[in-house]
């Protein structure tokens, strides 16, 4: 089962980081895990597909796997969390 996660994780995926990505869900961060992912995978990148496997099979919530990708996002040196602030603003203001 997909899961929504309850925040997001901005991640750069290209090279130059100019284009950033804000995962939203299960099966976006499955994606990016498993085909796009823009760098050798190291241990926390497999902790993170196998957290994202067992939402998709609903052993395990969505915040599992959102926690497991950051990491991951993190040891590959792909997380942007400044996106995420200033998604989070823009969300706020328009409520």
């Amino acid at each position: 089962m997909d899961e929504q996660f309850d925040q997001s994780v901005p991640v750069a995926i290209d090279p130059s980081g100019g284009t950033t990505i804000i995962v939203t869900n299960t099966r976006q961060a499955a994606e990016l895990l498993l085909s796009r992912w823009p760098v050798d995978g190291g241990a926390k990148h497999l902790a993170a597909r196998k957290a994202c496997l067992a939402v998709l099979e609903g052993i395990k919530k969505g915040r599992d796997a959102r926690k497991a990708f950051e990491a991951a996002a993190i040891e590959a040196n792909i997380f942007r969390p400044a996106y995420r602030e200033v998604t989070h603003r823009r969300t706020s203001q328009a409520r």
